[in-house]
């Protein structure tokens, strides 16, 4: 029991860390400008969630393109 849950708190510490040396890497206005194509109009309140949503991907070009992070 205890060792399932060490486990999946280093399983979560592991993808923060990922997380955290993505924000680093990339340049958000560049990401925002790239948001404003996305086809429907994207939502979101903060950087950390637009990040979210570049790593599910979304359409831009009138929805002929998909642009995600792999």
């Amino acid at each position: 029991m205890i060792a399932e849950i060490v486990k999946q708190l280093e399983f979560a510490l592991e993808q923060q860390e990922i997380f955290e040396n993505l924000v680093k890497r990339v340049d958000i206005a560049e990401l925002i400008k790239i948001a404003g194509l996305a086809v429907p109009p994207l939502s979101y309140g903060s950087h950390s969630q637009l990040l979210m949503l570049l790593l599910k991907g979304f359409l831009v070009d009138v929805g002929k393109t998909t642009v995600g992070i792999n």
